[in-house]
């Protein structure tokens, strides 16, 4: 029974590990995406517009919410 204890913790631990994983590559691509449309429509505060747009991602539908957001700034 110690082999399936062990390897239920591993499959957990993985799991846990891929979903912080894609939380940081989701992050990073929403501040660089942000900044990079700051800078196109002429935003001189691009950190309040990245927070802006991490609010979003948290209050909103996800990445539909972003999209949205983007689109309607752009």
């Amino acid at each position: 029974m110690n082999v399936l204890e062990n390897r239920k913790r591993a499959l957990e631990e993985k799991y846990f590990l891929d979903a912080e994983m894609a939380f940081k590559v989701n992050s990073r691509r929403d501040r660089f995406l942000a900044q990079w449309v700051s800078e196109m429509i002429g935003i001189t505060d691009i950190e309040a517009y990245v927070a802006e747009i991490i609010d979003v991602r948290f209050t909103a539908a996800g990445d539909d919410g972003v999209v949205a957001k983007i689109l309607a700034d752009v």
